[in-house]
């Protein structure tokens, strides 16, 4: 049994015709599309990249820094190797950080922030 396949008809393209659109213009509209109107602008203020970039060693919620240097030597000091005093933020400082703020039951987040820092500042000079 034989099977006759009919070939698809082949269609020409159309052309697009657009659809009619009705403008309708209203004068009271129109003029105030073009009234002058103030433009209302918030008041900027100069504000330092420190203020609004995320620093490492700094609390979200206050404007203090802390020296790396001085954080490092206070672990060290307070029995939490942040490995080499290098003045750098590294994966070894962020375990001594968390490892302090969880022994000392403060929030452990990583962050030398003002609570962290007001225990941690006392090793600080303590050889």
């Amino acid at each position: 049994m034989t099977r006759r396949v009919s070939a698809a008809k082949k269609t020409e393209p159309r052309e697009f015709v657009p659809p009619e659109i009705e403008v309708i213009s209203k004068p009271e509209v129109d003029i105030n599309l073009f009234a002058e109107q103030t433009p209302q602008y918030s008041v900027l203020t100069s504000v330092s990249p420190a203020e609004v970039l995320p620093s490492v060693g700094r609390d979200a919620g206050t404007s203090k820094k802390y020296r790396i240097v001085d954080i490092q030597v206070a672990l060290n000091n307070a029995g939490f190797s942040p490995g080499p005093i290098d003045k750098k933020m590294g994966a070894k400082t962020k375990k001594a950080i968390r490892e302090f703020q969880k022994v000392n039951k403060l929030a452990v987040d990583g962050i030398v922030g003002e609570k962290t820092w007001a225990k941690l500042k006392r090793y600080l000079n303590t050889q």
